[in-house]
């Protein structure tokens, strides 16, 4: 269990259906693996050893999507979108191997790839009354291309609160599935990423 920050700001012209959105999050993890265990010389004498590998994970996503909608009223506000994710993503794989009082700690791999990918975008946003304000978003990717084979769903559904006429208060999930493999000369990186939980959001309106 972790938290994850999360920044969107979404515009809309006030003389057409089209409009903007555009959001960053970001999602951290580690892991790691020990064995300890006794050397047996044969005369009566043990000397601990050891080893263990550790890795840390970091993606910051960065998302940038234009808009329109096919139903915008008092009611309802409901359309499509397309545009890019920016995913950077930040690998380090460490290991370690102790014998008696030795050790000693490398650093084996540090990868850090961007991988620009883009995406279409569905969402609905239901106005349930004057305060409350139900929202849904879809988006997903799939290509291939270049040293870059990916696929991603993201799904977000809130519900909304309003405060006063600039401020509100939002509850609701978010999941997100990323897989992408990158290919180059040198090594092939694999990431299968699930990330859901409860989001809770204070939003603003200018």
């Amino acid at each position: 269990e972790d938290g994850s920050p999360w920044i969107s700001l979404k515009w809309r012209s006030r003389s057409s259906n089209w409009g903007a959105w555009a959001a960053y999050w970001s999602f951290s993890g580690a892991g790691f693996r020990t064995w300890e265990d006794e050397l047996d010389l044969g005369d009566g004498t043990l000397i601990p050893v050891g080893a263990g590998v550790a890795t840390e994970l970091r993606t910051d996503w960065y998302i940038v999507e234009a808009t329109y909608s096919f139903v915008h009223n008092e009611t309802w506000d409901v359309g499509i979108g397309a545009g890019f994710h920016v995913v950077d993503v930040d690998t380090t794989l460490t290991v370690g191997a102790s014998i008696g009082d030795e050790s000693r700690v490398e650093q084996l791999v540090s990868l850090d790839t961007l991988a620009p990918l883009p995406n279409i975008l569905g969402y609905a946003r239901w106005r349930i009354s004057d305060r409350w304000l139900a929202t849904a978003r879809y988006g997903w990717f799939g290509l291939s291309y270049d040293d870059y084979d990916g696929r991603m769903t993201n799904l977000h559904a809130l519900l909304s609160y309003d405060l006063n006429e600039r401020w509100a208060f939002e509850l609701g999930y978010q999941f997100v599935n990323l897989d992408v493999d990158v290919n180059n000369d040198n090594i092939t990186e694999l990431y299968d990423i699930d990330f859901d939980g409860p989001m809770a959001v204070v939003r603003f309106s200018f």
